[in-house]
């Protein structure tokens, strides 16, 4: 990778240090991929390797999933580190706190103390690279195994969510938690009904339900609409006591999410919610 600055995937010689070299995903692939981020050695290893590796790692999913996977590990995944690697901040805004637990803080743990009497740097690579590698197979099970499995139940749960309320803006998933915040995304955009939907309802591991506003895409922890404020930090009885349902939980102090021991119940803090954030 580090080979004098020569970029030459015939020759396998991958180095980004070079002043000349501009790359990103856009324009090595002749803007079939969007992203506009300088690749390091990592992204160009990933641009001409990846598809091979994903293909490999995940053999029977479809050449439409095999493509998304790329694009997405891509995403959330290399881009990263070919980010802090050109020194690219994550955003304009002074940081409010460390993040020091990222992939690449990671690698940076193992190299060898400064002090150490005798340093292995061979050794700690030969780790680095098999906990990077480790994390990369795991992304790509997490895909086949979670992620798109997930991608239909969110989808049957969008297409009946006028059964759960008339307004369309409640989505319920019956069977529990999986993830479903980037499949709801798309499932508006197919539909042409973008930013529609303001609450999810799901069960969680305890049998009991949840209620969690949805963000809104792109800008942290804002979301599209709040649980009524009157409910933040409020629990148990002194909650089912305010709002007159039974069996609540919760509402987080800050009013993204909340819980009830039933369906019912969480039904009607989303009824009521709606309600309330219309007054």
């Amino acid at each position: 990778m580090d080979v004098g600055g020569v970029y030459d995937p015939a020759t396998h010689r991958y180095d980004h240090h070079q002043r000349t070299f501009t790359g990103t995903m856009a324009t090595l692939t002749d803007n079939k991929m969007e992203f506009v981020t300088k690749l390091s050695s990592a992204g160009l290893v990933y641009l001409h390797f990846g598809e091979r590796v994903i293909a490999e790692l995940a053999p029977e999913e479809s050449t439409e999933n095999k493509a998304i996977m790329y694009k997405r590990i891509y995403e959330y995944f290399i881009e990263e580190i070919d980010a802090v690697d050109n020194g690219v901040n994550a955003t304009e805004e002074k940081p409010k706190y460390h993040v020091t637990t990222t992939l690449g803080g990671r690698v940076k743990a193992l190299n060898p103390a400064w002090n150490e009497p005798k340093q292995d740097f061979d050794g700690q690579f030969h780790k680095a690279s098999e906990m990077v590698g480790q994390e990369f197979i795991s992304r790509v099970k997490s895909m086949v195994n979670i992620w798109f499995p997930a991608k239909a139940v969110v989808r049957a749960a969008f297409e009946n969510r006028f059964n759960i309320d008339p307004s369309g803006s409640v989505v319920m998933l019956e069977n529990g938690g999986c993830p479903w915040k980037e499949h709801l995304y798309d499932e508006e955009l197919v539909a042409g009904v973008p930013g529609s939907v303001k609450l999810m309802l799901y069960s969680d591991s305890n049998g009991s339900w949840r209620i969690q506003t949805i963000g809104v895409k792109g800008q942290g922890f804002t979301s599209r609409m709040d649980l009524p404020e009157a409910w933040w930090g409020v629990r148990d009885e002194a909650l089912s006591k305010l709002t007159g349902i039974p069996d609540c939980i919760f509402v987080h102090a800050t009013g993204f999410i909340g819980g009830n021991k039933t369906k019912e119940g969480v039904m009607e803090m989303a009824r009521q919610s709606l309600k309330l954030s219309k007054m």
